[in-house]
Parts: C-alpha cells; structure tokens; sequence
C-alpha cells in the first residue's frame, strides 16, 4: 500500500475455468479466514476434489505447491 501497509490475499481460482471464486484481503489472514472463506464457496458451489495450494515467497525454500484431497 502507499503508506507501507502489507497485506496478504486469499484468492481462490477454479483451475478449469480459470473463474476468480473468491478474493479475501486484509493485514493478516489466519487460518479461521481461510476456513470461512472456503466454508463460503462450499455453499455456493460444489466442493472440489482436490484443491492446490501454492504458498508465498515465505516458503519458497520448502515445497511450494501442495495438494490436498478435500473431504466434505
């Protein structure tokens, strides 16, 4: 941000459609935001068989895409 504010986004991405599902952005986003948002998109949406995640720069040094099977 201008002022030197960091922020972290949460942005989910149908891979197959490429649709932006959901954008959350705030100072900080813990676990509990990722939760709900996903809780969010379960309601509005069928739940995927397998979500990926690809981690910031902050974990770069570890494997930085992950794979996860989704249970509803």
């Amino acid at each position: 941000m201008q002022d030197g504010t960091k922020f972290r986004s949460l942005t989910i991405v149908d891979v197959y459609t490429r649709e932006a599902v959901a954008i959350e952005v705030g100072q900080s986003l813990k676990g509990d935001d990722v939760v709900r948002t996903l809780n969010r998109v379960k309601l509005e949406r069928n739940v995927p068989k397998v979500l990926f995640c690809d981690y910031g720069p902050e974990f770069r040094r570890h494997n930085n895409r992950a794979k996860h099977t989704v249970t509803s």
